[in-house]
């Protein structure tokens, strides 16, 4: 059985233990928030520290009761069409191509020792059937959180994803910030809130630097031949967030030094969210402070930047739009590079646990002088995905 298949196989399970375990779909109360970020579907109020009630199902899973300890498991699947209007923008045959595949089905377990100390283990399946692609199976999330009973301190230990970014996002693409300069690995996060302005200041030391990692993927950067590894548990996150108007604004500064051939790699980012009754409002940037020097021995300290507007017209319906540019701060304009792009969708709960989603993209590539490349490409999305 090939790799492909047995995620295939390996997805169906997952979707199936949630289904069999839980008693029905858990009903969510707002699929579509009428203000305020879109819902993280494996989020819920047990997360910031709320000891589920063990006897009945909630909107947020299954709960139940193992060897005395509280316990939930939830999930979701996400099934994905797209179509791409040029596939390849190197092809001078300018192919158009089309997609049916589950672009992520996950499944999440929460268990709840005391009231200041809970364990999380998310499982997910991604990409299964997509074409190119031979799917996988990871461990995206085991984490820890303690906390210290009276005083505002937190600590989370494991695989999580590092508070670099706030990658607020009301569509089915992540953002191009989030796409950059996102990082999932095992480390430990350090956190002081204090019940001041939703104040939350965190220190963060995690294993493997990525984001050079994420420019190369991204073709914004180019390693030099025979660069050294990076010593491990040596890159480190500091991020400042505070909401000093509650449901009104929220903002984040937060920056990131991670090890490098040469010299270390740092970099800063800001995040601003703003509601306004059924509008939502948000914008991020990210820049290189320093880097270590490419494969063409310069060092290029690019940028990222997004914002975004979101509408929820009903209880049940949204709209959103976001813009996104890239700057790989190079002389001149080289092939395949993303300038920016635009994307504008909408969202509709067809139940407490169904939503559809819709998304149009249009992206922007640099193009050198003398390329007969194709410089732009159009992309649209259909997703149906479920809770559990």
């Amino acid at each position: 059985m090939d790799a492909n298949r047995l995620c295939w196989h390996l997805g169906a399970i997952l979707l199936g233990l949630g289904c069999l375990l839980a008693p029905g779909l858990a009903p969510a109360q707002h699929p579509i928030a009428p203000s305020g970020p879109a819902p993280d579907r494996l989020s819920s109020a047990a997360e910031a520290g709320e000891e589920p009630d063990v006897d009945t199902d909630t909107p947020d899973g299954l709960t139940f009761a193992a060897f005395g300890i509280p316990m939930r498991l939830n999930g979701f699947a996400e099934f994905n069409f797209e179509y791409l209007d040029i596939e390849d923008l190197e092809d001078a045959r300018r192919e158009d191509s089309s997609d049916f595949f589950i672009s992520s089905i996950e499944a999440a377990l929460r268990a709840f020792f005391t009231e200041w100390s809970k364990v999380k283990l998310v499982v997910s399946a991604e990409d299964l059937g997509k074409n190119g692609e031979e799917g996988r199976l990871i461990v995206s999330e085991a984490k820890m959180t303690l906390e210290a009973p009276g005083l505002p301190l937190y600590l989370i230990a494991g695989r999580t994803e590092m508070p670099f970014g706030v990658f607020e996002d009301h569509l089915i693409e992540g953002t191009l910030t989030e796409e950059i300069y996102e990082i999932d690995d095992l480390g430990v996060i350090i956190g002081f809130a204090p019940d001041i302005i939703g104040l939350d200041i965190s220190l963060a030391i995690y294993e493997t630097p990525a984001i050079l990692d994420n420019l190369e993927a991204f073709d914004a950067f180019e390693a030099r031949e025979g660069r050294a590894d990076d010593p491990l548990y040596s890159a480190t996150v500091v991020n400042v967030s505070a909401a000093p108007f509650e449901d009104l604004l929220e903002m984040a500064l937060f920056y990131n030094n991670e090890p490098g051939d040469g010299r270390r790699n740092q970099s800063l980012g800001a995040a601003l969210g703003i509601s306004l009754g059924r509008l939502r409002g948000d914008a991020e940037w990210i820049t290189a402070l320093t880097r270590e020097a490419g494969e063409d021995g310069q060092e290029r300290r690019e940028s990222a930047w997004v914002a975004g507007i979101a509408a929820a017209v009903t209880d049940a319906a949204e709209l959103a739009a976001r813009y996104e540019q890239f700057e790989d701060d190079a002389s001149g304009d080289q092939d395949e590079i993303l300038d920016h792009r635009w994307i504008v969708g909408g969202n509709l709960a067809l139940s407490e646990w169904s939503i559809i989603s819709v998304e149009y993209r249009y992206s922007r590539f640099e193009k050198a002088p003398d390329s007969t490349i194709e410089d732009q490409q159009q992309m649209v999305l259909l997703q149906l995905a479920f809770e559990y």
